[in-house]
């Protein structure tokens, strides 16, 4: 009697144990995460669970370990607002690395400029203008580099310096292709902020000039024909990315544009008496730049 007595016991105890283990095991698979005690919310499937470790599988892939004493909180649902499915765009689309393709579109303040090397000089100022560009580039890790062309077109505004300012339809423009490389600040977020520099050329053009002004009292007539000039160019940057999905990625940035001075052709000034030329008539460029960018990563 009493080997039965101990042989139902034993069969009572392991019941209790599987039960126990099986409650055990869905409890674990109703967990959705932990919380630590810094805030810090961790999503993905609680593998591992024990007085010292607990280990979290996220969706991603990836493993964390943390310390039990760590963990205030555990999370039974994702209703809180940032899910494991938004956890792995956000990782995903943070990596990043590898082949991309993007295009930028933006305003442009041309710096106001001297039209040098005449006499009486022009002082330019322009009015804003627009700018668009493609690139395509490769990143690796927390460097991009990436190849771009760009056009842009400002239009003359006004002479200033005269004794009546005078207003004109000239405008400028230019074409210019840079090699560019960033530096991206990844973080756990989904935004990146970056910094940027580049080299390369620009075509910069000027259209026909063709104005009367008056200085001191006395009236010039400044005739210099549409011309071209190639230069160097360079640009510093700063900006934004922001992470939208795993493939593309919004970007929002600052950039000074600069260039040599460019020479343009010859202009002529009559003073009403004598016409005056005026060879390799020389002027500064220089622009701020803000693009709205949008990046495709294959």
């Amino acid at each position: 009697m009493r080997i039965y007595a101990r042989v139902f016991v034993s069969i009572v105890a392991l019941i209790i144990l599987s039960l126990s283990s099986s409650s055990f095991a869905q409890n674990l698979s109703e967990l959705k995460g932990v919380q630590l005690l810094d805030g810090t919310k961790i999503y993905g499937k609680v593998t591992k669970l024990n007085v010292n470790d607990v280990l979290i599988q996220k969706i991603d892939g990836t493993t964390v370990t943390v310390k039990f004493d760590e963990v205030s909180n555990f999370l039974k649902d994702q209703a809180s607002g940032y899910t494991a499915r938004d956890e792995k765009t956000a990782s995903d689309a943070k990596k990043g690395d590898g082949l991309y393709i993007g295009a930028n579109l933006g305003i442009t303040l041309l710096r106001d400029f001297d039209i040098k090397d005449i006499q009486p000089t022009l002082s330019v100022q322009s009015d804003p203008g627009f700018a668009i560009g493609a690139t395509v580039g490769y990143a690796i890790d927390f460097i991009r580099i990436e190849a771009e062309v760009a056009y842009q077109k400002n239009g003359i505004d006004k002479f200033k310096g005269l004794d009546k300012t005078t207003y004109t339809s000239d405008n400028t423009s230019n074409i210019t292709f840079l090699l560019n490389g960033y530096f991206d600040f990844k973080n756990k977020t989904i935004v990146t902020p970056f910094l940027s520099a580049g080299a390369g050329v620009a075509r910069i053009s000027i259209s026909e000039i063709n104005e009367k002004v008056n200085i001191s009292g006395k009236t010039y007539s400044v005739l210099m024909p549409s011309s071209h000039a190639t230069v160097f160019a360079y640009q510093l940057g700063a900006g934004l990315a922001f992470a939208v999905t795993k493939n593309v990625t919004l970007d929002v940035k600052y950039r000074y544009f600069g260039t040599t001075d460019p020479k343009f052709d010859d202009a002529k000034v009559n003073d009403g008496i004598t016409d005056t030329l005026f060879r390799d008539v020389q002027a500064n460029y220089a622009s701020h730049n803000a693009y709205l960018g949008l990046r495709y990563s294959f």
